[in-house]
């Protein structure tokens, strides 16, 4: 196994975040609130050969990346995943249980199942590749949990370098609820109110938060384009 990557960093309201290995209670996230459904969605604009050419070069950066090459972009993948047909932006909320679960009662083998279902329906699922980073250790397979440690903090600085979170104009830019709850949780924050908003022809997530230790009152902007572009044609298909 190569080096592993420096954690990743992001600098919020004058502070430095760190992320570091997390607990499987610390780290864990919940799925997105039923009443998004109910709000404004964006209309669909990529057309067949968008999703196409995104699928493509998120296929090649999979495999590359299953290969064991994990000095690849990550952003790109990331958005190459978002073009896709593939393309997931409700995490299995059942896996999310069944692994941290058997995370906690150290039933490794079975963290490595779940997490790998998981994977098998998202390969970016960043708690998925926390799980199996934690369960191999777990397992005494240390190659395979560097691996996946590698894989969730190239995800995570990919998030990071989106933007910083303070505006519209630089909100982090996420595929799923789900990765909002993560960034809060590695920069200590707790969520006090939610609120969808539009500006500019995109959509965000206004989370209103309170930093953990000091209870100073901050607020992050996310950026749901891809999440929000995805309900809505999942919708116009039922």
């Amino acid at each position: 196994a190569g080096r592993p990557q420096e954690a990743p960093r992001c600098v919020f309201a004058g502070r430095e975040a760190k992320v570091r290995d997390r607990s499987p209670q610390g780290f864990a996230v919940y799925r997105a609130a039923s009443v998004l459904l109910a709000l404004c969605l964006m209309p669909v604009t990529a057309g067949a050969k968008a999703r196409d050419d995104g699928s493509a070069k998120y296929k090649a950066l999979v495999a590359q990346l299953k290969g064991g090459d994990t000095s690849i972009d990550f952003a790109a993948l990331r958005e190459a995943y978002a073009q896709s047909p593939d393309f997931d932006w409700e995490p299995d909320g059942d896996l999310r249980k069944q692994m941290y679960s058997a995370l906690d009662r150290k039933d490794f083998s079975g963290a490595v199942k779940a997490a790998q279902k998981a994977l098998d329906k998202d390969y970016l699922d960043i708690d998925a590749h926390h799980v199996l980073s934690l369960a191999y250790q777990g397992t005494g397979e240390p190659a395979k949990a560097r691996f996946h440690h590698d894989v969730m903090h190239g995800l995570i600085q990919a998030i990071f370098s989106s933007g910083d979170g303070k505006g519209q104009d630089t909100a982090f830019v996420v595929n799923s609820t789900a990765e909002e709850y993560i960034i809060m949780s590695i920069l200590g924050l707790l969520l006090n109110k939610q609120s969808l908003v539009e500006g500019n022809g995109h959509q965000f997530d206004v989370m209103e938060c309170a930093d953990r230790k000091t209870h100073e009152k901050l607020t992050v902007y996310f950026n749901i384009d891809r999440p929000m572009q995805a309900m809505d044609k999942a919708l116009k298909q039922r």
